[in-house]
């Protein structure tokens, strides 16, 4: 018999909830091998999608409450000093993404703007209810992110029809997270995602749409490199980060053990 598990905020001891969410971790890491193991990678990550998550219900977030407020809204609260850039901005009304309100609030003019890269706009939109809301759960691992493994893993396996229909449930199961089920409409898909060319290139462009909030929109530009980025202009960065640095503490209490590296350097994985 099982006993009552007692703490457990995400899923209130529901195991078999447990093993999804390990299964679509996995189906993770897997595909961030797959620089060096190949086709192997894509083989292997979707044998742990179909052991992952099934709908948006499985979704792994840490809920906050009113004792404990989101961490993001926290630091809005006490600094206000994020903004959100225009690449995101830009790309979401350049498709009348129904997930805008969400994701980025109104200026002072009532509009949805960001930050171009470089710049230091005040006036552009703080992040959104969904990400900097009180109570605005923090995302782990979610049903939509596993459906955008499964369309990469099958995109690069030549097989384009499971990728093109991971990728609509992909789309949806964020929208749907997000906005509403309402809010999804097959009509804006078609035109929009559906109607485009399936690329990798698009693929990944959906997929750091639905990962904001995350960092694995981050861990894929690593991976895919994709899309083409150059360090800005003003020559402080010879090159794109592709790590990040050591802690201080580590440096400055453990130095035999840190070996000397930039930002610059690339992980085993992304070689």
């Amino acid at each position: 018999n099982l006993v009552a598990v007692k703490g457990d905020v995400i899923y209130a001891g529901n195991i078999a909830k447990w093993k999804k969410a390990a299964y679509s971790i996995k189906a993770r890491h897997l595909l961030q091998t797959s620089k060096v193991k190949g086709n192997a990678a894509y083989t292997d990550a979707l044998a742990a999608v179909a052991n992952g998550f099934s709908s948006i219900a499985d979704d792994m977030m840490v809920p906050w409450e009113s004792a404990n407020h989101n961490p993001i809204f926290q630091f809005m609260e006490q600094r206000t000093d994020i903004r959100m850039g225009a690449t995101l901005v830009d790309l979401m009304k350049s498709i009348t993404d129904p997930r805008i309100p969400f994701y980025v609030a109104k200026d002072g003019g009532g509009n949805y703007t960001g930050c171009v890269i470089g710049s230091q706009n005040e006036n552009a939109s703080k992040p959104g209810d969904y990400v900097a809301g009180a109570t605005a759960p923090s995302v782990i691992m979610t049903y939509s992110e596993l459906k955008f493994i499964a369309a990469e893993a099958n995109f690069m396996l030549g097989k384009t029809t499971a990728a093109a229909a991971a990728l609509a449930e992909a789309v949806k199961a964020s929208v749907t997270k997000v906005a509403g089920a309402a809010a999804f409409d097959q009509a804006w898909y078609d035109t929009n995602i559906g109607s485009k060319t399936l690329s990798l290139e698009l693929i990944m462009q959906q997929k750091y749409i639905a990962s904001f909030g995350t960092n694995q929109a981050y861990a894929d530009y690593r991976r895919v490199g994709l899309p083409v980025l150059t360090p800005n202009p003003d020559g402080v960065l010879p090159a794109m980060p592709t790590r990040y640095p050591y802690a201080q503490d580590e440096i400055s209490y453990n130095s035999a053990n840190v070996p000397s590296v930039t930002i610059s350097d690339k992980l085993w994985w992304d070689k």
